[in-house]
């Protein structure tokens, strides 16, 4: 039975990445544990799945519905970023309860105050403890993918000195927004995850070790700024794109989801029918529609939740439409991910990323 516990999320890594890389390290524990295709949840953003696999539980429940917030009664817009946001316990305060030694390690220093509520120990590459980078050295920029590097290597010399009996490690997907699986800078990339990997599994055999993502990543060739478009059909709107925070060197803030917010309120069936018809639009759903179909928490989606097509992305432009180049998330598209683990912990099936968490509690907890 393994006594510690490593739940790594590789952030942006969707199935074709695991598919089309060598990494021998997660095709031994595949063989000798389990590897299934699940789900991240829509918006397939980073908050809304990192606050799932930190609390084991659906949007519905957590309360994070995407990377920013928009308030329409007061009209202010912000980042989800505030633990207050999430309004079940963490993991990290279940462990305590049980007198678990737990520690979050990250890239993204949001992540930290999103996710951190109740860690023993809490560590993200913008903002390294001294003693940690003496050990361990200086982390790249946030914007590399050098930087994921230095965060597995944080995580395995915490293992060695600090002990915890769960850590939770979570990597940027800055590389997945600039390389396809097949380009050989991904490849490079994730074979370095994979060996860091190894090492810690060689050092410390006792570990249950569990890999996932919270959401994949696609080529896109269009973006639409809904606003301004519904605003050419007559129709007022806020329109938030679900991805939108502070790190947009690699995605523009270009989102595959996005949150429409309509002005008035009568107008939310002109606004959804209007949206139908637009060529990168895949799905509209109406707030009840889509806290339903996709188990969000109602009151901080908007009246309407716009889903795009695979190759499109909605987000602020200077003009209605632009032709892009970039690769991102957000949609339906990117909802599907690996779910890894050297030991099924007796629970399954593991359909949702945040059940691995759910696997621990139960076969740890009971």
């Amino acid at each position: 039975m393994p006594t510690r516990v490593v739940t790594l999320c590789l952030d942006g890594f969707g199935p074709e990445y695991f598919a089309h890389s060598a990494m021998p390290t997660l095709r031994r524990v595949q063989a000798q544990g389990f590897a299934v295709t699940g789900n991240a949840f829509l918006p397939s953003v980073t908050n809304v799945n990192t606050t799932a696999l930190i609390t084991g539980t659906s949007p519905r429940e957590h309360g994070v519905t995407g990377n920013a917030y928009y308030d329409p009664g007061e009209g202010t817009s912000g980042l989800m970023e505030a633990p207050g946001f999430v309004r079940v316990p963490t993991i990290f305060e279940r462990a305590r309860a049980v007198g678990w030694r737990t520690a979050l390690v990250t890239a993204k220093a949001k992540l930290l105050t999103l996710l951190g509520r109740g860690a023993d120990i809490r560590v993200s590459a913008e903002r390294p403890p001294p003693l940690l980078q003496a050990r361990v050295g200086t982390p790249a920029p946030i914007y590399s993918r050098e930087v994921n590097y230095w965060v597995l290597a944080a995580a395995r010399e915490l293992l060695r000195s600090e002990e915890p009996d769960l850590i939770y490690v979570f990597t940027t997907d800055y590389a997945m927004h600039k390389y396809a699986p097949a380009d050989a800078r991904s490849q490079e990339h994730l074979h370095r995850l994979d060996a860091l990997l190894g090492d810690i599994l060689h050092e410390a055999p006792e570990i249950a070790l569990f890999v996932t993502a919270d959401h994949g990543m696609h080529e896109k060739r269009r973006a639409v700024d809904l606003g301004q478009w519904l605003a050419r059909q007559g129709v007022r709107a806020t329109v938030v794109s679900t991805i939108r925070d502070r790190y947009t060197e690699h995605h523009r803030n270009l989102s595959g989801s996005a949150y429409v917010y309509c002005q008035p309120a009568h107008v939310v069936a002109t606004a959804a029918a209007l949206l139908r018809r637009h060529p990168a639009v895949e799905d509209v759903w109406t707030r009840d529609e889509a806290a339903a179909r996709f188990q969000l928490c109602p009151e901080r989606i908007g009246d309407l939740m716009v889903l795009a097509r695979k190759d499109a992305l909605f987000g602020e432009l200077p003009d209605t439409e632009a032709a892009v180049h970039l690769r991102s998330h957000g949609s339906r598209h990117e909802s599907l991910v690996p779910i890894i683990g050297t030991t099924t912990l007796g629970y399954g099936p593991y359909r949702y990323n945040c059940d691995v968490t759910q696997a621990i509690r139960h076969g740890f907890w009971k």
